[in-house]
Formats: structure tokens, C-alpha cells, sequence
């Protein structure tokens, strides 16, 4: 088992993230783990605030991405002429 505390990693601008600030999906998100550039199968890693647990042992010098997407939706209702129409967006 190998745990890669938060202030391991990185963002997008290559800032070190603070500890307990990994971004964690909502429950509409999902999270993705690559070591090497290679998906890791689901049910594999824990992903908290905190850290990242892998089920397995890494080699020294792996490169670990972690992807999260989030989902979030909203609606809006317009009645035009009598005619309503309703868009829904999903990012």
C-alpha cells in the first residue's frame, strides 16, 4: 500500500497543494488515477482531503496523476408566446 500525502502533489499551475486540500469529487463526480501515464483500475485508490491511497506498492520516481471531475447542473424555465421551454446544463 502506498499513501502520497497531499502536499505531495501539484496543480495545474505547478503550485504545491497545502496539505488537506485535495480536491475530492462531489457525489455527482468521479476521480481518476494514473501512475506512469497508465489508468488504474477503479476500486484501487482512496482519494481524500488529506491523501491519496494506492492499494499497491510504487516504484520510487512513479509519476501519480490524479484527474477529478465534477458535475454540476442547473435549469431554467422561460414561458414565451404561451410556450415554455426548459434547458438544462451539465458541465
Amino acid at each position: 500500500m502506498t499513501t502520497i500525502p497531499a502536499q505531495n502533489f501539484t496543480n495545474d499551475s505547478g503550485t504545491s497543494v497545502a496539505a488537506n486540500s485535495l480536491v475530492v469529487p462531489t457525489s455527482s463526480g468521479y476521480y481518476n488515477v494514473f501512475v506512469n501515464g497508465t489508468l488504474q483500475r477503479g476500486g484501487l485508490t482512496t482519494l481524500s482531503a488529506t491523501n491519496l491511497i494506492i492499494n499497491t506498492g510504487l516504484v520510487v520516481g512513479a509519476t501519480v496523476v490524479v484527474e477529478v471531475i465534477n458535475f454540476n447542473s442547473s435549469a431554467s424555465s422561460t414561458s414565451v408566446n404561451n410556450v415554455t421551454v426548459t434547458t438544462t446544463i451539465s458541465d
